[in-house]
């Protein structure tokens, strides 16, 4: 009996109710831009499984069976003792598959970036005047910026070997490479497993996850930090509520500061 294909929106579920409460979702319905922030993150997460599934699942059984019948084709072939093909010749078609499959994965996480920025500032956009006010707000507030893919040397190995696959035909010769890199033979193509690919889907899956349950959180500050600011001499704005937002602020800076720690040293 085949084994039953796992379902993409369980697993996202899933994984989502491990790190908090089932019942805290059920909060997340009672309004309607928390709920569209929700679906939101759960259809990008879901998303980016699916890539990984087409990627490894049929992308590239299928390049390399076409690899083996161009290698078969060869051996048959009345014109063979003239065609000299090397075996890394042949597999050319799969690596160059894997490195386009990072320029793919990378685009995803840019993309959900982006749209993140954009449904903050939907939910908070009295406190905010664009997207971009609200990645200001963290990099002036904060020092973190949200397009700065060197935040995670993870990230930004994954970055670069993109940028290396569309601006340099897959050499790896960009600037500032990662410590995986700093020797690679610069004349020679990268060469990309599934299994490293595997694993970067992962660590964006779980960098998007740890982007989700805080993010939104922290987005409200800006406009807290106002009603602070504007109610100095209110006594109905308690010393208690001012010790809450204190503390929202060293969790936020915590926060940011958790997002960098494996930065990226040039």
């Amino acid at each position: 009996m085949d084994k039953k294909k796992p379902n993409i929106f369980d697993a996202t579920m899933n994984a989502l109710i491990s790190s908090i409460p089932l019942e805290e979702y059920k909060i997340i319905y009672e309004n309607e831009s928390s709920r569209r922030f929700f679906e939101f993150f759960v259809l990008r997460h879901t998303d980016i499984l699916n890539y990984r599934s087409l990627v490894v699942g049929k992308y590239l059984p299928a390049t390399q069976q076409a690899v083996e019948q161009q290698k078969a084709d060869l051996k048959r072939s009345k014109f063979k003792d003239l065609l000299h093909i090397s075996e890394d010749e042949f597999r050319e078609p799969i690596d160059e598959l894997m490195r386009l499959s990072y320029v793919g994965l990378f685009h995803k996480y840019e993309n959900f970036i982006d749209k993140l920025l954009e449904m903050v500032y939907e939910m908070n956009n009295d406190s905010y005047k664009d997207k971009e006010d609200v990645a200001n707000f963290f990099e002036q507030k904060f020092g973190f910026k949200m397009r700065d893919w060197k935040n995670n040397k993870h990230l930004w190995r994954i970055s670069w070997i993109c940028n290396c696959v569309k601006h340099r035909d897959g050499y790896p010769v960009k600037e500032f490479p990662p410590e995986e890199y700093k020797d690679a033979i610069k004349d020679q193509r990268m060469r990309l497993t599934s299994l490293q690919f595997k694993e970067d889907v992962e660590f964006i899956l779980g960098y998007i996850n740890l982007i989700y349950q805080k993010f939104p959180m922290f987005a409200i500050l800006k406009g807290l930090t106002k009603l602070n600011e504007n109610s100095m001499h209110d006594e109905e704005f308690k010393a208690s509520q001012r010790i809450k937002l204190e503390e929202l602020k060293l969790n936020a800076s915590n926060y940011f500061g958790l997002l960098k720690t494996n930065r990226h040293q040039d």
